[in-house]
């Protein structure tokens, strides 16, 4: 069996362990058998596991932008905005080993676990995700990646407990969240397996910067009756936002089953679970800005409508920038439009 100072030694060493010595140590770490999916599914999954009985298992509410879509909305690995982001979240948490044991959640493509390789001296990641599709992505991109050899994949529905207890020095979960139905599920079965003193570090939207955005929106709609320069396309396109506008709370699955963000959270939503989990618990603001909702209408017009600022009149940019001036910029910051969100088990924990 390969052990675990093999495998964070494989950054600076040449070579390659086998797919069974790479299942066998994954499941070292687990209560189960794994199957490689490369002989369960097709040979492009070779090297990609997932637990006996569980293949091709799918939860509720997970949608085919994860699986037959997944070529086409995950192109490209551009991880620069992902290490900014860990950078920052590292600055809160103790410092971590030159050589810790990582379990990153919703891995997709892999930008967050080519972030933590990227920034990290000799990290072993393991790389999940409910999707063997985004996996296999993943496993494109780290081809020629110098530490590609210390990540290993499993295919996972971590709202159930795989992982054997105080396990990992670190969970990262980047915007994985406000997918589930449940999440406060996953996070404890997460906690289950960090080491005291490790953390849990995830990056997800808050529910009272959208609450203020969805408020100045209905605004610049109502206002367009009786200002001109909202053209009907803009218009329906705020009008669609604010329709998908997201709260705190459970969802029922008959109607977001085939919906992908499922949550906006508060701060006392996640005090509550740190609570339950004994856990200590830090919340950050990712984007600190004297114009967040200036910033995040931006971003929603260039990402989700395809056009510029220009696409919305003078007047409404004037409404949200005089509601801006308004607030100090502790306010703003403590609105939340996203944030950092760090749960770490206190030293001692049994």
């Amino acid at each position: 069996m390969v052990s675990n100072a093999q495998v964070t030694d494989l950054a600076t060493k040449e070579g390659k362990f086998s797919v069974f010595e790479r299942r066998e140590w994954l499941a070292s770490l687990m209560d189960c058998n794994l199957v490689d999916l490369g002989e369960a599914i097709d040979p492009s999954f070779t090297g990609i596991f997932t637990p006996e009985g569980e293949v091709g298992k799918v939860p509720p509410g997970v949608t085919e932008q994860f699986f037959s879509d997944a070529n086409h909305y995950y192109q490209g690995c551009d991880t620069g905005h992902t290490e900014w982001l860990l950078q920052n979240a590292f600055k809160h948490i103790e410092a971590l080993r030159p050589d810790p044991l990582i379990l990153d959640v919703g891995s997709g493509p892999g930008l967050s676990v080519i972030a933590s390789l990227n920034l990290l001296q000799r990290p072993t990641v393991i790389a999940s995700d409910i999707s063997p599709v985004l996996l296999r992505i993943l496993k494109s991109n780290l081809a020629n990646h110098p530490k590609g050899e210390s990540v290993f994949s499993a295919v996972l529905d971590l709202n159930r407990p795989w992982f054997k207890k105080e396990k990992f020095d670190m969970v990262i979960g980047a915007a994985i969240l406000h997918h589930l139905f449940e999440p406060q599920i996953l996070v404890s079965n997460l906690f289950q397996s960090v080491k005291p003193g490790g953390s849990l570090v995830f990056f997800e939207p808050f529910e009272n910067g959208h609450a203020v955005l969805s408020a100045l929106i209905d605004l610049i709609i109502e206002t367009s009756n009786r200002l001109p320069g909202l053209d009907k396309d803009a218009q329906e396109f705020l009008e669609r936002m604010n329709s998908n506008y997201l709260t705190c709370g459970p969802k029922p699955v008959e109607k977001f089953a085939h919906i992908d963000d499922k949550w906006t959270f508060t701060r006392q939503y996640f005090k509550e679970m740190a609570d339950q989990l004994g856990a200590s618990l830090k919340i950050y603001p990712l984007y600190e800005s004297s114009s967040p909702v200036t910033g995040m209408l931006t971003q929603f017009l260039r990402d989700a409508f395809g056009r510029d600022k220009t696409s919305l009149p003078d007047w409404a940019w004037g409404l949200v920038d005089r509601w801006e001036k308004r607030v100090s910029l502790g306010a703003l910051n403590d609105m939340l439009f996203a944030g950092g969100v760090i749960f770490t088990k206190p030293t001692g924990s049994c």
